[in-house]
């Protein structure tokens, strides 16, 4: 299926909305920590350049085949072995026990070696209409033993199914509202492959979106992306001028086969090369080394290279990465990391929602346990860090009878009216909707299960909770 929409495009400004604003609330794994600049660019051109060009609609997240999962991931702990109590753990919660159900949220944990519990650090919901397609996901931060919200993001599509428009939201603590802060718009070919991609800034003293950056692609026969050309618009020239360019080329069989970066030179009135990325496959197609270079004006300079070994059931079993030592003239190891597998589970029975590591899992058939990271001293490796994974069983046949009794709301997304579904009958319904900020909207009893909203409810998120005999019921749903 063809990418639905420029993902290094809209990662490059997620990312600088997530981590730019508050990096210290976000989570830091061990993996992220041992990644110098140089390293995080690599894996991020790596895994970017295969994502623009394999990676399904963006709407279909978590992307795997319509079939039912055998195991479903949990949690994933971080730990540093020198310091055992720095400690990350991502847990993930989906709409249902279902085995299909999509995640609806992350929320991520340090360890407290004082308390010896887990503290709530940061949370992402994702929000669905009813065609499955994502339309927010919202961010926030425990703070005082309440979340806080920091950020939103919010995703619409043309009548066609594909992405247009996505606005990107900063909350305002003192005016408790969410304030405007960019905006990425996209236009496609006849091919349903995105042309135009262009980035706005809100100015809050206009009260308009003010332009910030274009950006352009080119597609070979196989819709395949081989130029990406990003220009900033010049306020006082009122236009866009260029800056970067991004270029690929593949082998026969679709492959990517080498990526260069371009900055534009103003004097030259030409593109300068700045970094090149180079993909080996071997004779079953599978990628063995990546390799970057830098231009230093006249050659290509060797900088970094990332070779994979793999297992004869084909799961990628180790990553060396490597650094060149320019003064010696060669390579010297830098650092590497080590996947265990269970080969009992391939990985059409498991489901792993995580979007940061979306460019790994594709590269495994089996269900992934743990990885190992290593850094050297002295040319010998140290294993100082280590990612668990922890899954649940999920039934796959039959009937789920704690399915079949579970109290939910729907429709989700609403528009003007809730209904309960699963409740014990006859019986009064006690049900609270409350705003993201903790604002009680409704508190009411009644026997029946639909509940009409208040007419001047707004878009977005909203959470419920619905109590009867035995326990309370919690969740979340959007309003459109």
């Amino acid at each position: 299926m063809k990418s639905k929409i420029l993902l290094v495009y809209l990662m490059l400004f997620l990312s600088h909305l997530i981590y730019g604003q508050n990096g210290k609330k976000f989570k830091s794994s061990p993996y992220e920590k041992m990644n110098s600049g140089l390293r995080y660019e690599q894996r991020a051109q790596k895994v970017l350049g295969y994502l623009r060009n394999n990676f399904p609609d963006f709407s279909a997240q978590p992307v795997h085949p319509s079939i039912s999962f055998k195991k479903r991931l949990d949690s994933l702990i971080s730990e540093e072995k020198i310091l055992p109590d720095l400690k990350h753990k991502s847990s993930y919660t989906y709409q249902s026990i279902q085995p299909n159900a999509k995640l609806t949220s992350q929320t991520d944990y340090t360890w407290s070696g004082f308390t010896q519990s887990w503290l709530p650090q940061t949370r992402i919901d994702i929000m669905y209409d009813l065609n499955g397609k994502i339309v927010q996901h919202l961010f926030q931060f425990a703070e005082q033993n309440n979340w806080v919200n920091e950020s939103q993001i919010d995703y619409h599509y043309s009548q066609d199914g594909y992405i247009n428009r996505i606005l990107y939201y900063e909350w305002n603590s003192v005016q408790k509202m969410w304030e405007a802060l960019s905006k990425d718009t996209f236009l496609y070919d006849n091919k349903f492959n995105i042309k135009t991609g262009e980035y706005f800034l809100w100015d809050a003293i206009k009260k308009k979106w003010a332009k910030e950056i274009l950006t352009e692609n080119e597609y070979n026969a196989k819709s395949q992306i081989i130029t990406t050309t990003y220009s900033r618009w010049n306020q006082q020239f009122n236009n866009y001028f260029f800056e970067t360019r991004e270029e690929w080329t593949y082998h026969p069989n679709g492959k990517q086969f080498e990526f260069i970066s371009s900055n534009w030179d103003d004097v030259s009135a030409d593109w300068i090369y700045s970094n090149k990325f180079s993909d080996l496959y071997d004779a079953s197609g599978k990628l063995i080394l990546f390799q970057q270079h830098v231009y230093d004006g006249t050659s290509w300079i060797p900088n970094s290279k990332t070779e994979i070994t793999y297992d004869p059931n084909n799961n990628p079993v180790r990553n060396v990465n490597s650094l060149w030592n320019e003064t010696l003239n060669r390579w010297e190891l830098f650092f590497k990391w080590e996947n265990e597998y269970d080969n009992l589970f391939s990985f059409q029975d498991i489901l792993i929602p995580n979007p940061e590591d979306e460019g790994r899992q594709r590269e495994f058939n089996h269900m992934l346990l743990r990885t190992n990271y290593f850094g050297y001293n002295a040319g010998n490796p140290v294993n100082d860090a280590f990612e668990t994974y922890f899954y649940s069983d999920v039934q796959t046949v039959g009937t789920n009878n704690s399915t079949a009794s579970e109290i939910w709301v729907y429709p989700n997304p609403a528009q003007d009216v809730l209904y309960i579904r699963n409740y014990p009958e006859p019986s009064n319904i006690h049900f609270k909707l409350l705003s993201a900020d903790g604002v009680e909207l409704i508190n009411k009893t009644q026997t029946s299960n639909a509940f009409i909203l208040p007419d001047d409810l707004v878009r977005g998120i909203y959470f419920y909770t619905i109590t009867d005999q035995k326990k309370i019921h919690t969740g979340k749903i959007y309003k459109e």
